[in-house]
């Protein structure tokens, strides 16, 4: 912004409230909430050149812009800067960043190292993060077992697909089932009735007087539906997975069917 749109704004200023503002700093706040932009060069430049005629003005500006003659003149290192800043906040800049921040808004230029070597904080100087957090080597040295012990479990899956591999099944030395000992397995398994709300463990289905499927009792005495068996003793025969069980108690049908034929043949021989 122009100096002339700065005495502009140092008008509406005059206008609305009266009296010239006590520094720059209320100045540019001013133009902010007018919607301009102005920076602190410029609005100081500016109540510089609409210095008060009245003597009462004069004494009243000078009363309440102490800061503003103390920053008339910009300083030339880190020190005035920080300097000024304690005089206008009354309380010395947290951090080096803030230091170079307040140092950009009045118009100046002040590095970031310079700024540090103020603040006492020299460049290369730096603390690590292990001894001002003592707890931290704990942490590390945690997080590095762990690490470590990932590691060696990826490591074992590894080895054991690696096993898997070299260790293959031949096909020729498995059976499938035929479909007479499907039919077998299938009736061992004796018609059964239940009561309302009893459910099934493979589809986890209720029962339902409206739609009442037909019920099956395993030899262990655990009781399905019909053909939730069916498609489970398929499902077993013809993927390879010779050992059908029982989804609850792992009864191995295959043995329950052999111990019903070994019983059969025994009453048949002693008829």
């Amino acid at each position: 912004m122009t100096s002339r749109a700065a005495e502009e704004v140092m008008q509406q200023y005059l206008a609305k409230y009266g009296a010239r503002p006590g520094n720059p700093d209320q100045l540019c706040a001013f133009a902010r909430h007018s919607g301009h932009q102005l920076s602190f060069a410029v609005a100081r430049q500016a109540l510089r050149a609409t210095s008060p005629s009245e003597n009462s003005e004069r004494s009243e500006v000078a009363s309440s812009s102490s800061g503003s003659a103390a920053s008339s003149a910009l300083p030339s290192d880190g020190n005035g800067w920080l300097q000024q800043y304690s005089q206008h906040y009354g309380h010395p800049p947290s951090s080096a960043q803030h230091l170079c921040a307040f140092a950009a808004h009045r118009g100046g230029s002040l590095t970031f190292a310079a700024a540090r070597r103020t603040m006492g904080d020299p460049l290369g100087n730096t603390i690590p993060e292990a001894s001002m957090f003592p707890w931290l080597q704990d942490l590390f040295a945690i997080n590095q077992h762990y690490r470590t012990l990932a590691t060696m479990i990826f490591a074992r899956l590894d080895i054991q697909r690696d096993i898997a591999v070299d260790q293959q099944v031949e096909v020729a030395s498995v059976t499938r089932l035929t479909l007479q000992d499907i039919s077998k397995l299938m009736a061992i398994a004796k018609p059964a009735n239940v009561e309302e709300g009893f459910e099934c463990s493979i589809c986890l289905s209720s029962f339902s007087p409206s739609a009442a499927p037909k019920w099956v009792q395993l030899p262990c005495a655990h009781v399905f539906h019909r053909s939730c068996y069916r498609e489970l003793v398929h499902h077993s025969c013809f993927n390879w997975m010779l050992n059908c069980r029982c989804p609850l108690c792992r009864l191995d049908l295959r043995e329950a069917l052999n111990h019903a034929q070994a019983r059969n043949s025994r009453g048949l021989s002693q008829n």
